[in-house]
């Protein structure tokens, strides 16, 4: 596995998964490296991986390797797609970790909003193959420049079965069974800017799971991690 990987000498093992392209979403993180080791794989298809292809199974079964080679728990954080791939992982192998944070979780999929997620994203795709193009998204969500020049160089290498694949996981409360019986403390953050169908999704995990507590963050949208990182990083260094 490739790793964004800070605080080595800390025992405390935060192990984040990243969303859709953006290996670099938990940037604002990296400070926790003051009290945690912050481990954040290159998912497949994404950041150093671009010449791989994304696919559920796969992915899941590699995280799984990794962590069995632990001697230890760890703390798992994932958001968006890394957040479907972490409600997954604690469902079915909960002795791994001993505390979840799911952030802006999509788990009601259906085959119209399947069909429109995966068109706009193909038509998005186009668009991120331009070197250029991406610099300019970046600065505009004000991403620092050194992460920048890794993104513009890594993102318009993502391949189109990559985007298809993680868009339709196969991830969702129909496919994945044993979160309801999940005994340790698992927190989900949702935007109060974000699609319904994310926010619906986040307050069935806390409908079925008597441990799971919900954080709605008043004004957040798709941004949890970079834009309401203040927030965000307090509640972390907490647990």
């Amino acid at each position: 596995m490739v790793f964004e990987e800070y605080g080595k000498e800390n025992s405390d093992i935060m192990f984040m998964l990243h969303g859709l392209h953006n290996v670099y979403a938990f940037r604002e993180q990296y400070t926790l490296k003051s009290k945690y080791h912050i481990m954040v794989p290159n998912l497949l298809g994404f950041g150093e991986r671009t010449d791989e292809i994304f696919e559920t199974g796969s992915q899941i079964s590699e995280i799984v390797d990794y962590l069995s080679s632990l001697e230890k728990n760890v703390i798992l954080v994932g958001f968006s797609l890394g957040a479907a791939l972490a409600f997954k992982l604690v469902s079915e192998y909960e002795n791994f970790f001993k505390r979840v944070v799911l952030v802006s979780p999509c788990l009601l999929w259906d085959e119209n909003l399947s069909k429109k997620y995966t068109e706009g994203a193909l038509k998005g795709l186009k668009f991120l193959k331009n070197k250029i193009f991406v610099k300019l998204l970046c600065f505009l969500n004000g991403i620092p420049k050194k992460y920048r020049l890794k993104m513009a160089e890594q993102i318009p290498k993502v391949q189109e079965n990559t985007v298809i694949n993680a868009i339709n996981c196969g991830i969702d409360f129909d496919s994945v069974k044993g979160f309801s019986e999940v005994s340790i403390p698992v927190t989900v953050f949702c935007g109060e800017k974000e699609p319904d169908v994310t926010k619906n999704s986040c307050r069935k995990l806390c409908e079925i799971n008597k441990n799971c507590e919900l954080k709605l963050v008043k004004s957040a949208a798709h941004n949890i991690p970079t834009k309401f990182c203040e927030q965000f990083n307090k509640f972390l260094l907490e647990l």
